[in-house]
């Protein structure tokens, strides 16, 4: 980041003792809590025991994507990027990358695929290690893009696919800013120390470039500024930076905004772009290079775009690292859409207002706050990457309500035989706020209550009775959600009773057809003891019809019983079941309930007329013919033909109706009440045509004139 040489041994020093310190630092860390900062803000640590921090990204799901700086010796270095879930970072790493992290390197940026949900990619700036893929022999800046599998949370090393390669590198300077606009991925690349290749078109230091990611690789936009410019590389967007750490996106103008660290006398951020040239290493800040104020504004021909903010050292620090525009509603109405940002030096969080008109309107509103990697907007709060702590924390404004998580629970089995092992899970968690949240879990058994980070707890009951465990879900500030039960059974006979099926009708019938009768009966394998003697099962069913329940029998005290079954009134519908409802009673009043569904058979019928496709009706619905319907089998239905069809200037009558399973035997009438078989059948109303007789057509055969 180097502010200047003086700057730049500084930070040097600082990385080198928490190259030996750090882990010591991470783990006498305390636990996270609010704590109060300048003026109405807090912060909350949401994930802890993190290794330099350097970047962090929001997934679609809510969980974080953190990179870390890296740790090791110059190219022997390692640099991890993790997943934090409900604000535990899992292990192992999803991935582990081989980079050089001497003073500023390692890992230098990172940024998610806008369809990041559907293909898992996310894109890293890194240094290259001596392990890398492709090491060349000497580190590089690279570009690359990986692969997150979202069901496992890990990145196969061989689904990097290496972007932009070979570009030069140094320990300071690297730059790292990465955004994506509008199908664009912007990198900010700094000027490795070298200053002249700011202004050079034809280098790629000390620039903003604008690419098109694609399968193999990118493309460069025929948009860019420098397109065709010769010597120029058609990937540069804007130039004229020198450290150009983190960038932003502010959606209400639809621009990106990028911090750049300055030389010797200023810091600035500036609004970007195409093409147009910030200065280094002419100018910095309002000034020309080296120059504090007073000074002189840049002549009107000289082609550089002044900052939006800018601060002097002397004033407000000497680095800035980290800036997102608030994009909420949650803090009072003078935070709305302004830039927050953070200075590595002087350590604070500051607002600016680039809609001012004031390059100076800069408020620092949380003093001492700590070093600051990355700073996004994410659900109504700031989030940072506090690299030497190795945290993420939340900021938030502690003027505005805190809206509560709300939540269900549920659990994989809800009744069994002791002991039972449940296993719970709070489903649907939702916050408007937060993005970490405690589970308070209280099993209804006299056991000790447990609170976890995870949204999942196993419990095992060890004695019968029905019991009613609670969740009740907090936010990292400490709203509750509702408290939420889940009631369990657990009992102590040997075996639950089991629902058997008889069709009467028809012994092998597993599915039932209409007109059939079914015996329904409780069947134990084990014993009775426990069992209510008097009210030992009770029975209801239910008739399910295209989502319309209608309960036939409800509280019915009996070990067995039968069911007419009677669908005709759903003639229409093959979305027609049965369900058996079985409750066992024990002595002590609690109950066990198990169910089975009953569901019909069903056939495809077909309805023909021959000579000529013609309208038929179907249960009082006009058809054209050919069609095919399905029925419950046992159904009756109603077709009818009509007395008369025109066909080449005839009116052909009605002979009858038949059927393919019966094709000798026609009905002469043409209305017909037929009841569903219970194999395909075709129906053809024949209608007669120079007293031909043609035998029935096969159901899969096209109709023929003679």
């Amino acid at each position: 980041m180097h502010a200047t040489a003086y700057y730049g041994t500084h930070l040097k020093v600082a990385i080198a003792i928490f190259s030996l310190f750090g882990a010591l630092l991470v783990a006498l860390s305390s636990p996270a809590q609010a704590s109060p900062l300048g003026g109405q803000f807090q912060a909350v640590e949401i994930v802890t025991g993190l290794t330099l921090p350097l970047d962090i990204e929001f997934l679609p799901s809510g969980e974080l994507l953190i990179a870390e700086k890296g740790t090791g010796k110059g190219p022997a270095g390692q640099s991890a990027i993790r997943l934090a879930r409900n604000g535990i970072v899992q292990e192992p790493p999803a991935i582990v990358l081989s980079t050089n992290v001497d003073v500023e390197s390692g890992i230098a940026g990172m940024v998610l695929d806008p369809a990041f949900e559907e293909n898992g990619y996310f894109y890293v700036w890194y240094a290259t290690g001596q392990e890398a893929r492709d090491w060349s022999g000497e580190t590089k800046l690279r570009l690359s893009r990986f692969t997150l599998a979202l069901s496992t949370g890990k990145v196969d090393p061989a689904s990097e696919l290496i972007m932009l390669d070979d570009v030069d590198w140094q320990d300071h300077h690297n730059g790292g800013g990465l955004v994506f606009d509008d199908g664009y991925l912007y990198l900010a690349i700094g000027e490795i120390g070298l200053y002249w290749p700011a202004q050079d078109v034809g280098d790629l230091h000390g620039k903003v470039i604008r690419i098109r990611p694609t399968a193999s690789g990118y493309d460069i936009p025929s948009s860019n500024p420098f397109v065709g410019t010769k010597d120029a590389r058609g990937e540069v967007y804007s130039l004229g930076f020198r450290n150009p750490y983190r960038m932003t996106h502010r959606a209400s103008e639809d621009m990106l905004y990028l911090g750049d660290v300055g030389g010797s006398e200023w810091e600035e951020v500036n609004r970007i772009a195409p093409g147009a040239n910030y200065g280094w290493p002419v100018r910095e800040g309002p000034c020309p290079w080296n120059t504090g104020a007073p000074c002189d504004p840049p002549s009107p021909d000289s082609g550089f775009t002044e900052p939006a903010l800018y601060y002097p050292y002397s004033e407000l620090g000497a680095a800035i690292t980290a800036l997102a525009f608030y994009e909420g509603e949650s803090f009072p109405p003078e935070y709305h859409d302004k830039l927050f940002f953070t200075d590595l030096n002087s350590r604070y969080i500051a607002v600016g207002d680039v809609d001012a008109g004031d390059p100076t309107a800069i408020e620092i509103v949380v003093p001492n706050y700590g070093i600051v990697a990355d700073m996004k907007y994410h659900k109504e709060n700031l989030y940072t990457a506090n690299i030497y702590q190795g945290q993420v924390r939340m900021v938030y404004h502690n003027g505005t309500p805190n809206q509560p998580p709300a939540a269900t629970l549920k659990a994989d089995v809800e009744a069994g035989m002791e002991p039972l092992t449940v296993t719970f899970s709070a489903e649907d968690v939702t916050d408007p706020n937060d993005v970490v949240f405690d589970y308070h879990w209280d099993f209804g058994d006299g056991s000790t209550p447990v609170v976890t980070r995870t949204a999942t707890i196993t419990h095992t009951y060890t004695t019968s009775g029905t019991y009613t465990p609670t969740l009740t879900v907090y936010d990292v500030r400490g709203a509750q959600s509702p408290v939420l039960q889940q009631p369990i059974t657990v009992y102590r006979e040997t075996a639950l009773p089991e629902i058997v099926l008889d069709n009467l009708s028809r012994p092998d019938g597993a599915l039932y057809r209409n007109g059939e009768t079914i015996r329904y009966q409780a069947v134990r394998t084990g014993g009775v003891d426990g069992l209510d003697r008097e009210r030992p099962y009770t029975w209801s069913v239910e008739l399910h019809a295209d989502g319309e329940v209608i309960t036939l029998t409800e509280g019915h005290v009996a070990v067995s019983d039968t069911l007419d079954v009677d669908v005709s009134a759903f003639r229409e519908s093959t979305n027609v079941w049965y369900r058996f409802i079985l409750t066992m009673r024990a002595e002590d009043g609690y109950e066990v309930t198990i169910t089975r569904d009953l569901h019909p058979e069903v056939v495809e019928l077909a309805v023909e007329t021959w000579p000529i496709s013609t309208t038929v009706t179907l249960n009082g619905s006009p058809r054209e013919t050919p069609f095919t319907f399905d029925s419950i089998v046992g159904i009756t239905h109603t077709l009818a033909a009509a007395q008369q069809v025109p066909y080449r200037g005839l009116q052909l009558p009605f002979e009858g109706w038949y059927a393919s399973d019966h094709p000798s035997n026609p009905i002469t009438t043409r209305q017909w009440s037929l009841v569903a078989p219970h194999e395909e059948t075709t129906y053809q109303a024949r209608y007669i045509y120079h007293q031909l007789s043609l035998p029935i057509i096969a159901r899969q055969s096209t109709m023929q004139e003679p």
